[in-house]
């Protein structure tokens, strides 16, 4: 045979073998999903823990686990139902695993339930927020005042308060007042950001029966044991809450209406006097369960609306406060505010979040002025501004 014969039978004996693994391998997997497939016609996935094991019975290994209610089970484990390589030393107890009819099918190979802690954020005081006067306001008077004056509000007989709702569109300012809360009201610092603990209701969603209760319970854990800890109330801001607490009897879905909801409404019940304080924001009000929202739980539900002309003029210059400047900050905020005003279509759409971005953008159509033409001024001046704003999308 050849050279050229032999250079060329190489690559197909090495096709046919990698074929041949492949095909195996499709097999292999393919009859992992018949067997799956029989198990999920039995029952849901189970987030549970492994609490003993393994027993062995017969050659057999069992694992008694804990479910999200707290009822302990036996799990059979085989190797067939279990399409992971290596799996044998990670099934201990701690760990958890995916259980279907009373067989694991599955490990978790890192807790799915974690601490969710927004990363440590600067001091925010009510001055940082441009406008929401009158909302602030209200704030203060449902929060500050009988922390404040704890001894007078026991005497008359006014607990504390569990929670509130934000709600308004997108941008305008929700996140900042959360965080204004946990700076000024709670007392959290730099130091103990860990007081603020942020999530979006859809991040608390898990497709594993039990798994977003757990979620949830260890939330409000996490709070309850930094209270402990520092004598201090910790703050639950959960954004787009309608995602976790929805109407009950509006979806198709009967996981979150029949636990998810009442194990949050179970938690918010729990609370002691220096339990979290919950914070929900949403841009639809109307789809939060009632109960959610009632009296007793939800006590203060306050819009955070886009921004009115004055409101803009106040948000502007806090964000013009922290940039170099040529002309002073009172007349560029209100001439920006004017440009922006006299665009319908950016009126019906402004928020804290466009106004800020048009700063930013600002500052760097004065870089590239300043590079093109270094004799201009340095700082950023009206035009900058205008460009922005006329070619803001």
């Amino acid at each position: 045979m050849d050279t050229l014969s032999l250079k060329r039978n190489i690559p197909v004996e090495e096709s046919t073998v990698e074929q041949e693994e492949i095909k195996a391998l499709n097999e292999q997997l393919n009859g992992f999903k018949g067997l799956l497939q029989q198990l999920l016609d039995k029952g849901p996935r189970q987030l549970c823990k492994i609490k003993i094991g393994p027993m062995i019975v017969d050659g057999n290994a069992f694992y008694r686990v804990q479910n999200a209610n707290g009822t302990m089970e036996l799990a059979a484990f085989r190797e067939e139902y279990v399409f992971v390589q290596g799996h044998k030393g990670k099934l201990e107890p701690g760990r958890e695993v995916i259980v279907v009819a009373g067989v694991i099918i599955g490990i978790v190979p890192e807790p799915l339930v974690a601490k969710e802690v927004l990363p440590t954020f600067d001091l925010i005081t009510w001055g940082d927020i441009g406008g929401l006067k009158s909302q602030i306001q209200t704030i203060k008077e449902a929060t500050e005042l009988p922390l404040a004056n704890q001894k007078l509000s026991a005497e008359l007989g006014l607990k504390p308060m569990k929670g509130l709702l934000l709600y308004g569109p997108p941008g305008c300012g929700k996140t900042l007042v959360a965080k204004a809360i946990a700076s000024t009201v709670i007392g959290a610092t730099k130091v103990d950001a860990e007081a603020f603990t942020y999530c979006k209701g859809g991040d608390l969603l898990s497709m594993y029966v039990g798994a977003t209760e757990q979620r949830i319970a260890q939330m409000f854990k996490n709070a309850r044991d930094y209270s402990a800890k520092t004598g201090k109330r910790a703050v639950l801001f959960i954004d787009e809450a309608e995602a976790i607490l929805p109407t009950r009897g509006s979806r198709k879905s009967s996981d979150v209406e029949t636990t998810i909801v009442p194990t949050f409404l179970a938690e918010m019940d729990g609370f002691d006097k220096n339990g979290p304080f919950v914070i929900l924001s949403t841009n639809l009000p109307n789809s939060i369960d009632p109960a959610v929202l009632r009296d007793g739980r939800i006590d203060v539900k306050i819009p955070i609306e886009r921004p009115v002309y004055d409101d803009v003029i106040d948000i502007f210059k806090i964000h013009f406060n922290t940039v170099k400047l040529e002309e002073p900050v009172e007349d560029l905020a209100k001439y920006a505010t004017d440009k922006l005003f006299n665009n319908p279509d950016m009126v019906a759409m402004v928020s804290g979040s466009m106004i800020e971005a048009i700063v930013k953008s600002s500052i760097h159509k004065t870089l590239a002025r300043k590079i093109a033409d270094p004799t201009t001024p340095t700082g950023v001046i009206s035009i900058d501004v205008e460009q922005v704003i006329d070619n803001y999308k």
